[in-house]
């Protein structure tokens, strides 16, 4: 049942582009917005890849104008 969930999504590999783009937002955002190198990645490959990136955690991708929050927690 969880295999068949996990065929749903594509797996991007960390090219250079990414990597370099990840580690200036990193630099970037690392401190003021408390941005770990896995959120970095994540938005720079949403980016690279011009793909949409669903989550709750907005305050993590500053960089990013296209987040989509699916809803609102209460």
């Amino acid at each position: 049942m969880l295999d068949t969930f996990f065929l749903a999504f594509k797996i991007v590999p960390i090219n250079e582009e990414i990597a370099i783009k990840g580690g200036l937002y990193r630099r970037d955002y690392g401190k003021s917005h408390g941005v770990g190198l896995a959120d970095a990645l994540i938005a720079a490959t949403a980016e690279v890849k011009q793909a949409h990136l669903v989550t709750l955690n907005q305050k993590h991708f500053p960089m990013l104008d296209t987040v989509i929050v699916p809803y609102k927690k209460q």
